[in-house]
């Protein structure tokens, strides 16, 4: 008989240091979690467009506007420019400081699979290079089927243009984004 008393008093002394073993280290671990501080991780993603982007020459308006041709072979950036209209489905007509005429704009393919749509009143960011307008690049357009017959007249009175890799919409304007 005493040595069924004296296991069930090492079981009861067994529990209660267990239970006591439990809240220590439950009072431990909170006491870490308050003393440690949650640190904070940046992730950033770049793409290809991205590091594009941070290579490329920021040109004002103005001086675009007054010589395109002189930025040609370069990659540009032109910032906060006002969009005009829109031509087609992957061109665009845009307003440049210190120029009486609208600047012709032309997304290359992956922006145009973005399916950006840009209308009147719109601010954009734009990076690209700016090229030579011909017949046969809006020969090209329009056997695309980005632009019309009627919107290929149209481009052609433009001298130049610039053919954009990136796109940022800075503000919608809230014009008719459809294109023409």
């Amino acid at each position: 008989m005493e040595s069924n008393a004296s296991q069930d008093r090492e079981g009861r002394r067994s529990a209660i240091l267990m239970v006591i073993a439990f809240l220590g280290m439950g009072v431990f671990l909170f006491w870490l979690n308050v003393r440690s501080e949650t640190p904070e991780v940046a992730i950033i993603e770049m793409s290809a467009t991205d590091s594009l982007a941070a290579s490329a020459v920021t040109v004002q308006s103005a001086v675009l506007g007054a010589d395109p041709m002189a930025q040609a072979g370069q990659l540009i950036r032109v910032e906060d420019v006002d969009v005009a209209g829109a031509i087609g489905s992957t061109a665009f007509w845009t307003r440049l400081e210190g120029r009486d005429d609208p600047f012709l704009v032309h997304m290359d393919a992956v922006v145009a699979a973005d399916s950006i749509a840009v209308g009147p009143g719109d601010r954009v960011t734009l990076v690209g290079n700016i090229r030579a307008m011909s017949d046969s690049v809006a020969d090209a357009w329009e056997a695309a089927g980005s632009i019309s017959e009627n919107q290929k007249f149209e481009v052609t009175f433009a001298t130049s243009f610039l053919e954009i890799m990136d796109l940022m919409v800075i503000r919608a304007g809230g014009g008719d984004a459809g294109g023409n």
